[in-house]
Formats: structure tokens, sequence, C-alpha cells
């Protein structure tokens, strides 16, 4: 064997064998995971958390030849063509 090839050899191997020992799932973690995995949701639900209160942007709206095209923010330039804006306040 050549000493490039032996080379080759000790880095792929260990390689290897991590790619496929990173594929095996223990299923005594993934029962634990589920049942006692915390999440967000379980935790808004369990009433550990406040819900999120997340504000939607505002929008507006310029008319074109076809649909409208709609941004986040003001566009002054074309306030001639403004068709409508969107204030939308949240539902809390």
């Amino acid at each position: 064997m050549t000493l490039s090839y032996r080379r080759f050899l000790k880095a792929f191997f260990p390689l290897a064998g991590l790619v496929f020992l990173s594929a095996c799932e223990n299923p005594y973690i993934v029962q634990f995971r589920e049942e006692f995995g915390w999440t967000e949701e379980r935790a808004v639900k369990d009433g550990w958390l406040e819900s999120r209160k997340i504000a939607p942007p505002d929008i507006w709206c310029y008319g074109t030849i076809g649909q409208a095209d709609c941004y986040e923010k003001p566009n002054d330039v074309e306030k001639h063509r403004l068709v409508e804006k969107f204030f939308l306040q949240p539902e809390f």
C-alpha cells in the first residue's frame, strides 16, 4: 500500500463510521423527547408561557396594469397610484 492510500483509509473509515452511527436513533430517547420534550406550543398550552403577540405589518398597495403591488413601507414616488393601505390591528 502506498502512503497516500493509507492516509485516505485512516481518514475515510472514521468518517464513514460517524456517518453510519449518526443514522442510529435510540427508541427510548425518541419516546422521552415525545413525552417530556419542551416545545413552545406545549408550554403555552400548559400555562407556563404567554402566547406571543406579533403585530402584522402595515401594507401599502399601489395600482399597476395587472394586479396591485403591495409593500410594507410607503413609496413616496408612487403615491399617486396608491390603491389602498391596510393598517391591521392585531386581535389579542
